[in-house]
C-alpha cells in the first residue's frame, strides 16, 4: 500500500506505531521493530514509501500505560498515573528508557 501511495504523489509517508519493545504492545498485531529484528521487512517498506521521492518516516514508539493488560499485565511507564485500565503500572528507570 505504501508504494501505491508514493506513486500516487504522497510527498510525506509516515507509518503508523511500530513499537520498539514485543513485551509492551498496544495490539497484539504491532509491528515491532528491536535491536535485534530482521530489517529486510523495514528496508522493504523504506524503499516502497520512497519511490518517487516521498520522504519517509517511522512513528517509533512505546505503548506504556496505554499496553492493554490482554497483552501484558504488568506495563511499564515513565509514570505511576493511573488511567481507566486494569492493571498498576511499573515505573521506568532512566536506566530502563535508554536502554
Amino acid at each position: 500500500v505504501y508504494e501505491v501511495w508514493a506513486n500516487g504523489g504522497l510527498g510525506t509517508c509516515i507509518t503508523g506505531n511500530v513499537q520498539v519493545d514485543k513485551r509492551y504492545l498496544e495490539g497484539p498485531r504491532n509491528v515491532v521493530l528491536e535491536r535485534d529484528t530482521p530489517l529486510e521487512k523495514f528496508c522493504e517498506l523504506a524503499k516502497a514509501c520512497k519511490m518517487s521521492g516521498c520522504l519517509a518516516i517511522m512513528q517509533i514508539s512505546h505503548a506504556g500505560r496505554q499496553c492493554p493488560s490482554s497483552v501484558c499485565s504488568q506495563p511499564l511507564c515513565p509514570s505511576k498515573v493511573a488511567l481507566k485500565m486494569p492493571g498498576l503500572p511499573s515505573l521506568m528507570t532512566g536506566l530502563m528508557v535508554r536502554q
